[in-house]
């Protein structure tokens, strides 16, 4: 007894897989999965920014106190000796520094880490 190929495939048919994810429809209005906001809604800003992380000021302190005593910017590596945090850690301060305005670095050129000027009635 033979059975034809395409006999045995036309008769067994796979259901599709059920869903194991929530629909969006089945969360409450406005949460996401895992509790995140929606796309475009943000927390409602205070009325102070939030103070820097204290390693963010031991890394402004040692710019500082290098560019002070020896005449010149210090490396991301010397301010990691210095600070006792990682280099990626000083990098990513660093940054962050650069983006409030408190530190200028000029891109492609090593130690041009300087402290920004303080603009007198600036808060």
């Amino acid at each position: 007894m033979s059975v034809d190929a395409t006999d045995a495939a036309s008769t067994v048919r796979r259901q599709p897989a059920p869903l194991l994810m929530a629909r969006c429809s089945d969360r409450p209005a406005g949460r996401r999965a895992y509790g995140y906001p929606p796309n475009g809604v943000r927390a409602a800003p205070d009325a102070s920014p939030p103070a820097p992380a204290p390693s963010r000021e031991r890394v402004f302190t040692a710019v500082v106190g290098h560019h002070d005593r020896h005449g010149y910017p210090p490396t991301v590596r010397e301010l990691a000796a210095a600070t006792a945090l990682a280099v990626s850690t000083v990098a990513y301060h660093v940054d962050g520094l650069v983006a409030a305005g408190r530190l200028i670095r000029r891109p492609g050129l090593v130690r041009t880490l300087v402290p920004a000027p303080v603009v007198a009635g600036a808060t």
